[in-house]
């Protein structure tokens, strides 16, 4: 059995569809039996449009489905939902190999959902966030927000056999800056501190010096500004190239994310003070604005497909 979330509608009678709550925005699911034709199901949508997603069940017949946030339980041979969640505003779900239950997770709270719809609830773990990561038939791993509003997260472990949650006392973000010094160290010395601070003068000085031939000194210090002030984020990418067994994918993805909020718009600034304009070089829209919601609503599906496609949950190894 392979289920996949469709970016888009497929072509108008190519498949056989099934319509669940469907009105309005809604998700399309792609289901690819290990026996039999494929179908499409249509979802209707819940409260939390970007999250979206699809786990298998143990039982090789009942699939959760994820459809911005509401969730359905869909019997495989029927071509039926047998159970809709009360809950319009789930954040993420994961399936489990050789179990009978999925991991459900909103903003605070985590629960098990089993293929006959019984819930269990595994109580609070986070104040503003959780997202699934890894599941085997032991344990689910993940990452949670424990501050309302942050932007640092922790790792956590469910054990499944005890359903006690275990949260690490040093964020990923802590951590990732200790590698980072601990990789650096050896190189940076005594100059590492400032090289994982904001721009300094010390930083920017030498910059602005250079270009005081060709530029004003506002336009020399701006340029300096701009090209130091995220040399934390390069550092830990200089880590990560010199030692990239020292990083875990969570923190790996942690500090790309760090970097990429950062460092572009002020490169793009240096650039622009420079001489140099921004071009969409390869036609991706790196210069949509940031109301183009058609453009950030495709890029959220996006996000879900490739989050799911490598979990087990996807596919049960029969295809």
């Amino acid at each position: 059995m392979k289920v996949t979330l469709l970016e888009e509608p497929p072509e108008s009678g190519s498949v056989e569809e099934h319509w669940f709550d469907a009105e309005g925005d809604c998700t399309w699911v792609l289901f690819e039996p290990e026996e039999g034709e494929p179908w499409a199901g249509v979802f209707g949508c819940g409260s939390f449009e970007s999250s979206d997603d699809v786990a298998l069940f143990g039982d090789d017949r009942h699939i959760f489905v994820l459809a911005a946030g509401q969730g359905y339980i869909v019997d495989e041979l029927s071509r039926t939902v047998v159970h809709r969640t009360e809950s319009d505003y789930l954040a993420d779900a994961i399936g489990v190999p050789d179990r009978d239950f999925v991991v459900l997770a909103d903003f605070q709270d985590l629960c098990l959902l089993g293929s006959d719809g019984q819930l269990t609830d595994l109580g609070r773990i986070a104040d503003d966030g959780i997202i699934f990561e890894q599941a085997d038939s032991e344990c689910v791993t993940g990452t949670c927000t424990l501050c309302p509003g942050g932007d640092d997260t922790y790792e956590f472990r469910l054990d499944l056999n005890t359903r006690a949650v275990q949260v690490q006392t040093e964020s990923v973000n802590q951590r990732l800056n200790r590698i980072t010094r601990e990789c650096l160290e050896p190189i940076a010395k005594e100059r590492l501190a400032e090289l994982m601070t904001l721009a300094t003068p010390e930083k920017k000085d030498p910059i602005a010096r250079a270009l005081a031939a060709e530029y004003s000194e506002t336009d020399a210090q701006d340029i300096a500004f701009h090209l130091t002030d995220w040399s934390g984020d390069c550092a830990f990418l200089l880590a990560l190239l010199l030692h990239p067994d020292r990083f875990s994918d969570v923190e790996i993805r942690s500090g790309i994310m760090n970097f990429l909020i950062h460092a572009p718009n002020h490169i793009a600034a240096a650039a622009k003070l420079y001489g140099f304009g921004i071009q969409d070089v390869w036609s991706l829209g790196q210069l949509v604005r940031d109301d183009d919601e058609e453009f950030f609503s495709r890029r959220r599906v996006g996000v879900a497909e490739r989050k799911a496609s490598p979990r087990p949950s996807q596919d049960d190894g029969n295809t």
